[in-house]
């Protein structure tokens, strides 16, 4: 197949545009969900160090299921965006419906069996007595919402791959607003509702993802998803072919989010071993940080629509220009973030907690997250593009490579056999995986020549 002609002026003005069109959305976006959880995380941050530590292990068994639906959801972005490309409007449909039905049916199972298994599950951690009857409860009550959430999830992704990055902003602006009207009398007890504290949190979510499950279906619904059914051909066999296509698409980045998810959960023990100031500085760092971490997924999932779409398109060349564009914007950004997360670590960490305790030692936290941001905001950028050129596995495997053969053996390593270790050096390992995937990244971006040769699409 030859390259498409050298992009003109006025085009590489379009691309641009469509660049920002997806990333700022993308990005805003992100950032508004991780400030919905920052805020209830700031408020379970006033009350003690047992409801912080049960509230983060709650997060960490729920976030398994969103592991996996994250990665199915851009699994639905990358075969939408390859339709679109294509033109293929009754593909999109049929993607829609089948992948929306699917989630929410494997929702309730997942829910189901975390609920009637979290005492045994949170007991594996080691915490205290405390510590565990808070996470139990709060986790049975969360399970609740998961599988009206994964509409939230859903919808993002087939929007994005649409090109319409707008939408899903707007609804988790939306989503905010709820989480931050229903938290707080909830959790304290204002209005003349009951004081709930780690109860109330749990429930905000629950009725904050059951809400924002009705308005996501009445989205798709206005834009014409469900228009027509009938004309959609979802007969038994195009239903399996559909599904087979999603999860074929999905599960190799569900894979790798499972991974990171796993291997955040078996790295509690280690942890924990350090004492609950440590892990509730760990907990609360990394909500801090994770806002810096959404430019990335805004960028990557930019990175993989557009490169997607090239690809569906069969133009090669556009697909190298977005590649080159977006990394360009990236590296600049993430200076100004390494800059901000810096300089303002101490401010960052005192809207989460009024600890002082927690505050300095999560300010370490953020010095070692900035030294390696810039490696893992990259290869976020790498790996978008690895995806939507068709080599989907890619990512999963150097995931692996870092967090198992490094990260966790590391921690393991640290909390047990190296003599006055600290919970510094588990947050240095944590930046040396992330130094490592991007390495790993680069090569396999250098050799592989990925805009020279095609994969199969989507």
């Amino acid at each position: 197949m030859e390259l498409s002609p050298q992009t003109p002026q006025a085009e590489t003005r379009e691309i641009r545009r469509n660049i920002f069109s997806l990333i700022i959305p993308i990005a805003v976006e992100g950032i508004l969900q991780m400030i919905a959880t920052t805020i209830v995380m700031g408020m379970i941050g006033r009350l003690d160090v047992y409801a912080i530590n049960a509230w983060g292990i709650t997060t960490r068994l729920t976030q398994v299921f969103w592991a996996f639906v994250r990665g199915i959801s851009l699994g639905i972005t990358i075969g939408v965006a390859s339709d679109l490309g294509a033109q293929n409007k009754q593909r999109i449909q049929q993607t829609v419906v089948c992948a929306l039905a699917t989630l929410f049916a494997l929702g309730i199972v997942f829910a189901a069996l975390l609920a009637a298994f979290a005492p045994q599950v949170i007991s594996l951690f080691g915490g205290d007595a405390e510590m565990n009857a808070k996470a139990v409860i709060a986790t049975r009550i969360s399970c609740i919402g998961l599988p009206f959430w994964t509409s939230l999830v859903c919808t993002s992704g087939i929007l994005q791959g649409h090109g319409n990055a707008k939408v899903p902003m707007v609804i988790m602006t939306v989503y905010n607003f709820v989480v931050a009207g229903i938290g707080y009398p909830l959790i304290f007890g204002a209005f003349g509702l009951p004081r709930l504290e780690i109860r109330g949190a749990a429930w905000t979510m629950v009725i904050s993802q059951i809400l924002m499950c009705f308005v996501c279906l009445t989205v798709l619904s206005r834009y014409g998803f469900f228009k027509n059914l009938k004309q959609a051909g979802l007969t038994p066999a195009v239903i399996r072919v559909t599904l087979a296509r999603i999860f074929r698409l999905g599960i190799p980045p569900a894979i790798e989010n499972l991974l990171w998810q796993f291997g955040s959960i078996i790295m509690l023990r280690p942890i924990l071993r350090f004492g609950d100031y440590a892990y509730a500085a760990h907990q609360l760092g990394m909500q801090a940080e994770a806002v810096s971490y959404m430019p990335t997924m805004g960028f990557g999932i930019a990175t993989t629509s557009l490169i997607s779409r090239s690809f569906g398109a069969n133009d090669l060349r556009k697909a190298e220009t977005y590649y080159k564009k977006i990394l360009k914007y990236m590296g600049g950004i993430t200076a100004v973030l390494m800059a901000i997360i810096f300089f303002g670590r101490i401010p960052l960490m005192g809207l989460l907690t009024n600890d002082r305790g927690i505050i300095e030692l999560g300010a370490i936290y953020l010095i070692t997250a900035v030294l390696s941001l810039m490696p893992h905001n990259i290869y976020g950028v790498y790996t978008g593009a690895i995806r939507g050129a068709g080599y989907n596995k890619v990512p999963m495997y150097i995931s692996f490579v870092g967090l198992w053969l490094f990260r966790v053996p590391f921690s393991y390593i640290a909390a047990y056999l190296i003599p006055g270790a600290n919970i510094v050096w588990i947050w240095a390992g944590m930046g040396i995986d992330l130094v490592i995937r991007f390495g790993i990244g680069f090569v396999f971006m250098r050799r592989k020549k990925i805009f020279r040769q095609r994969e199969l699409g989507p």
